[in-house]
């Protein structure tokens, strides 16, 4: 998948927000942690990290089979601290933490709902002596998903798709790239789809199904895509 530059929202202790291009967030000086929904962007972002600085990737599941990190590296990245940190509370960042050299910047990756915000910044705040700066992927606005249509939409032009999308009024449900890349190959390998029932039937089957193997592997529990879409339906119904 082609990368496009992506946005990120900042709030500050006084409850400010502000807005960061992805270039000028991963050049922070300080401890960096990017959250976002699932499919909105995260390890993308941190490739395109990666190859700014000439730095490799670790997945925080693999972690605790290090002796340590590169110390001599120009930043360390380690990507989906959720899948540790949503089944055991603050110390799995914590043995990550221990293995981070102190003189080298680095970013941290996790899905919103998994960051564990009071223990995790309590943890980072006293080992570095300073608050990470926590970043939000924001999502696609309108410019660019176009820009990502004409990316990696295999010859689909992007005005065109997104022209079709508002008659839809489904752009909203394009905002994350991973439901948008969903689209865009359904559309190529089907056409659009005749009604807007069928458009959200359809993308309600994909977006309850967990993609991250990791995620997956761990949570044994977690219910099937048509249980998940029959409870759905249940408590809407209820609405």
């Amino acid at each position: 998948m082609t990368y496009i530059s992506r946005r990120i929202s900042v709030t500050n202790h006084h409850g400010e927000e502000f807005e960061y291009s992805d270039v000028k967030f991963i050049s922070i000086n300080a401890p960096l942690v990017i959250l976002g929904e699932p499919g909105s962007g995260k390890s993308e972002l941190l490739r395109f990290a990666r190859d700014k600085f000439g730095v490799h990737i670790y997945n925080a599941s693999t972690v605790d089979a290090l002796l340590e990190f590169d110390s001599q590296s120009k930043m360390v990245i380690v990507d989906g601290i959720d899948e540790i940190t949503a089944y055991e509370t603050g110390i799995p960042v914590n043995r990550i933490l221990a293995k981070l050299p102190k003189t080298v910047p680095f970013i941290l990756s996790c899905r919103s709902a998994d960051w564990q915000d009071t223990v995790n910044t309590r943890i980072i705040s006293q080992k570095w002596q300073q608050h990470p700066i926590i970043g939000r992927l924001m999502p696609l606005s309108e410019q660019e998903i176009v820009g990502f249509v004409n990316a990696n939409g295999e010859g689909q032009g992007g005005d065109e798709f997104l022209e079709e999308a508002q008659k839809r009024d489904i752009v909203d449900l394009l905002r994350n790239p991973q439901n948008l890349l969903l689209l865009l190959k359904a559309v190529k390998s089907k056409g659009w789809p005749n009604t807007r029932f069928e458009l959200y039937e359809n993308a309600s089957l994909e977006l309850v199904k967990e993609d991250n193997s990791t995620h997956g592997s761990i949570n044994k529990t977690r219910p099937t895509s048509n249980q998940l879409t029959e409870a759905a339906g249940y408590i809407f119904a209820q609405l």
